[in-house]
């Protein structure tokens, strides 16, 4: 290797300053980071960045970083690990320190989650309440300084609406899609755990301080239910006043409300979230939501559902103040549990918790109780058993059990009361499957305290190895475990994947092999476990295998293994599951069926795997995709579009998703969780004009919101997640605000004169979220359809731009496809003579916005006109797959506007869209 060959400056960014790197720089996060989800995705991002050089001249370059973000994601992962190694760097740096100047950090000020009541009895009550709640005091237990208890997993819950922002390394100047977004967002960091009620305290390392915690505070008791006022209504030409505020002020920081007076400066939250402010100030604000919000009448559940919904959208208002924000956040969550809507009441603790210092666990489980002892009928018990269900996850995730079998009990207290459903038999297996954590939990800890004095232990190595892998399914930190244990065939074979990572397809169906034999001796959830993991090296392995001798034994296995599975699981996804067809056990028959390849599959791979080499720090991608710091300005062919985020990042979480990939499982599950949590996180909008959550940017236009809220449905429909409720409600809303009241379509901004091309992708997200379970209002869809008809000519059969002429292949297959959408048989004449005509036009070899609306259609039309399409269009694509360097499996068309402005990202993910039609949804009824 070249002396000045410096792989560290080359490939990361790292200069020679600053090396050798300690672990956080070199994975690109803030010195002391404590996200573990953040960690997580951060090494994810460098390894797969590393690994793109395992084939060049400096290969062994390449293996020695990925060694290195491997043993610094080991550390920064491991609570007691990562104490010891940020003790180190402090250290370091206070000797350092002794010979130069340094200046004190400052501290934040901020308010906190307390039960906020409301109406005039109750306010009374509230400001005594919340004198007696803001008093920090003493958490029931220490908690580790890491922000995880001690011996704890470091994984944080996959919990979408989450997310720890991150500033993009490009600086925006108004007018820009970032001009309303505050120029230092907080940086949100999941809450330190604490015990809930009953647990043991975790362990405190020696010498490590006690963080002191406020107190977790108790929400108020039901609020009376009062009418939904109208939305208020606002001239969108003037500056939109604050939520809550009676008047508009000239400065932008200013609701209208009291300002809060002088507070004294608190102590930070280790999370670096707010503090809860003092009674005097929260009283005015109190009154001043009610009044506004019209709280002390009674409202029925749907009405309350309406308000609740308002009280979220005025929280996210610029110029809301973090006073005002706490009050509004209490109230929505007490109006969505009096109107039964338990999902809705837990996303406003779960949003409270990102920027308040509260025990958020412990505040979700008090809600459900409450929760249960007032639901009623099936449908509201069913939202108790399904938020129950999300916040059980996050329990186990933290490894706080006690709080997740007292959740397990109040959903069994609300399934005793339902009528002819099965949710009594699942919260029963579900409360089971708990306590045996727990217990093994406990064993766990034990085993922790034994590897500390004998790191060698087999016993103890073979029983945390068991648990991260077949407990946790944290298989990168339970092998090393289990290439010590005590079982000789588990520790050998975890010793071949760890020491000789299989790179062809046949070592690939080697050590799938070898686990499934494992598996085969193995019974319930552990063999579950090992065959999930062969299944997964089965499924790398399946592109290269096909029409080998294995690949029989491969699928059949693949789908013997999920047949099983999806007996077993009573929850999302299933077969019956909508967009299951993604999944793996029925990919290689799907690609069969309509003509899909060995050859199109690996194509697919490597496209996601550069898709993923260009995702920013933040989660989120941009056309403009060699701004990404690890290139360092390099890249071929970047878009025009330079701040269209929304529309870059639903594009490229369309791809990854159309290829079974979700923010919970999948090779690039991390890449996928931290897109979902940049589009609902960083960058939703809510529309001041009631019409909910906008994705709307200036460069992207409605292009964006189409693209972003297709990326939340197929998130939703694949997982059922209930994380992504709010969000995806709120995206769905604004598409049915923003469609032309008159014309019926959409076009670059709200209710303006419809257009063929940006209707066609709100329809398809509209589609979407139907399949995810969504109702869209008759009205919409009508109207939509009236639109269609102003756009066509020749009998139907062909669709124009904004008018009924000139049309394009493009155009009259968008128009086709959202006519099937809307209901249109295969038998119908219009459709019929439709496809004809672009049947006869054929593939282009340079339009692939075309080639991807056509490629639908035919899909969904079937017959002839696909037999004919589709090997044309899958060739086109292999053959022009970019194969080397940088780019390489990526894809690049000139001489088009539209992949001018898109760049390599936008006809990749088109590209890859295509490539994946053959699984990525089922064809249309339309026989």
């Amino acid at each position: 290797m070249p002396d000045d060959f410096d792989p560290y400056y080359t490939w990361l960014g790292i200069p020679p300053s600053h090396q050798p790197p300690d672990h956080y720089r070199l994975l690109g996060i803030q010195s002391g980071e404590s996200n573990p989800a953040v960690i997580e995705n951060a090494a994810d991002r460098q390894m797969a960045h590393l690994r793109t050089f395992q084939t060049g001249r400096h290969s062994e370059a390449s293996q020695r970083l990925l060694n290195e973000v491997a043993a610094a994601k080991l550390c920064l992962l491991d609570p007691m690990k990562k104490i010891a190694y940020d003790e180190a760097l402090r250290r370091a740096a206070a000797k350092e320190a002794m010979t130069t100047t340094s200046s004190g950090n400052g501290v934040f000020r901020s308010p906190v989650f307390v039960g906020a009541a409301v109406g005039g009895v109750l306010l009374v009550v509230a400001v005594v309440a919340i004198s007696l709640l803001v008093s920090p005091q003493q958490p029931e237990g220490p908690v580790a300084a890491s922000g995880q208890p001690a011996g704890g997993s470091p994984t944080a819950p996959k919990t979408v609406l989450k997310a720890t922002p991150t500033k993009r390394p490009e600086k925006h100047s108004s007018p820009t899609p970032f001009a309303n977004e505050p120029t230092k967002p907080v940086t949100v960091a999941p809450p330190a755990p604490q015990p809930g009620p009953g647990e043991t305290n975790p362990k405190v390392p020696p010498n490590q301080p006690e963080p002191q915690q406020p107190a977790v505070s108790q929400p108020n008791e039901p609020i009376k239910q009062p009418p939904d006022p109208s939305p208020p209504t606002v001239d969108p030409a003037t500056p939109s006043p604050s939520p809550i505020g009676k008047s508009p002020t000239p400065e932008p920081a200013s609701s209208g409300l009291p300002k809060p007076g002088p507070t004294p400066e608190p102590a930070p939250d280790p999370a670096g979230r707010r503090l809860v402010p003092d009674a005097a100030t929260l009283a005015p604000i109190v009154q001043q939501v009610e009044e506004k919000f019209q709280l002390k009448s009674t409202q029925d559940p749907a009405k309350s559902i309406s308000t609740t919904t308002r009280l979220f959208d005025a929280t996210r208002a610029e110029g809301t103040s973090p006073e005002e924000k706490y009050v509004l956040l209490t109230t929505a969550e007490q109006l969505a549990r009096q109107a039964g809507d338990a999902v809705l009441m837990l996303e406003a603790v779960t949003t409270l918790g990102d920027e308040f210092a509260v025990d958020t666990l412990a505040l979700k489980e008090q809600a459900l109780g409450k929760f249960a002892a007032v639901a009623t009928g099936n449908e509201t018990i069913e939202s108790l058993v399904r938020a129950a269900d999300a916040a059980i996850d996050e329990a186990v995730a933290q490894e706080r059990f006690n709080l997740a079998l007292s959740m397990a009990e109040h959903a069994a207290r609300g399934a005793r009361k339902s009528v002819g459903s099965s949710l009594v038999k699942h919260v029963s297996r579900r409360k089971k499957t708990l306590e045996k954590l727990a217990q093994e939990h406990r064993q766990v800890e034990e085993a922790l305290v034994v590897l500390k004095s004998r790191p060698e232990d087999p016993a103890a190595n073979g029983l945390l190895g068991r648990w991260y892998c077949f407990e946790k399914d944290d298989w990168a930190r339970g092998l090393p475990y289990l290439a010590k244990s005590d079982d000789d065939r588990l520790k050998a074979t975890s010793q071949l994947e760890l020491e000789n990572p299989p790179l062809s397809w046949k070592d690939q169906v080697a050590l799938a092999d070898r686990w499934w034999m494992i598996a085969d001796t193995a019974r319930g959830h552990t063999r579950d476990r090992l065959q999930a993991h062969a299944a997964s090296w089965y499924e790398k392995a399946a592109p290269g295998a096909a029409g080998s001798p294995q690949y029989k034994r491969l699928v059949r296995r693949l789908r013997g293994f999920a047949a099983r599975t999806a007996e077993q699981d009573d929850g999302l996804p299933s077969d019956s599951a909508p967009l299951a067809c993604r999944q793996p056990r029925h990919r290689a028959a799907l690609l069969a069926r309509y003509g899909g390849t060995a050859e199109s599959e690996k194509a697919v791979q490597a496209a996601l795997k550069w898709i993923v080499s260009v995702q920013f720090p933040d989660g989120g991608w941009s056309f403009a995709h060699q701004k990404h710091s690890s290139r360092g300005g390099n890249g071929l062919n970047p878009g025009k579009e330079v701040k269209a985020w929304n529309a870059a990042t639903g594009l490229a979480l369309l791809a990854l998703m159309g290829s079974g990939n979700t923010h919970r499982s999948g090779e690039y599950r991390n890449s996928v969780e931290a897109g979902l949590r940049f589009l609902t996180r960083l960058r939703m909008k809510i529309d001041p004009n009631g019409g909910g959550g906008s994705l709307r940017e200036e460069q992207g236009t409605m292009y964006s919101h189409g693209l972003g809220t297709m990326a939340l449905c197929e998130a939703y429909a694949m997982t059922g997640d209930a994380n992504l409720d709010l969000a995806v409600r709120q995206a769905v809303r604004y598409t049915c605000y923003a469609q032309d009241p008159q014309g019926g379509g959409w076009r670059y901004k709200p209710r303006e004169r419809g257009d063929t091309s940006v209707t066609g992708w709100q329809l398809s997200s509209l589609h979407t979220a139907q399949l995810a379970g969504l109702k869209i209002p008759p009205l919409v869809t009508t109207q939509a359809g009236r639109f269609l008809d102003k756009v066509q000519f020749d009998g139907g059969s062909r669709y124009g731009y904004e008018r009924a002429d000139g049309g394009s292949t493009a155009t009259t297959a968008v128009g086709l496809l959202c006519r099937m959408y809307l209901g249109w048989k295969r038998d119908n004449p219009a459709l019929v003579k439709g496809v004809k005509w672009i049947h006869k036009q054929g593939v282009s070899d340079k339009d692939i916005y075309g080639n991807y609306y056509a490629t639908q259609l035919l899909f969904h039309y079937g017959g002839e006109a696909w037999d004919d399409w589709n090997p044309a269009m899958r060739d086109l694509l292999l053959r022009s797959q970019e194969m080397n360097g940088l780019e390489k499996g990526s894809w690049y068309f000139p001489g088009v506007s539209y992949n001018e402005r898109g760049g390599r990202l936008y006809c990749t993910a088109l590209s890859v869209l295509i490539l994946e039609t053959y699984y990525r949804y089922d064809p249309l009824d339309v026989n």
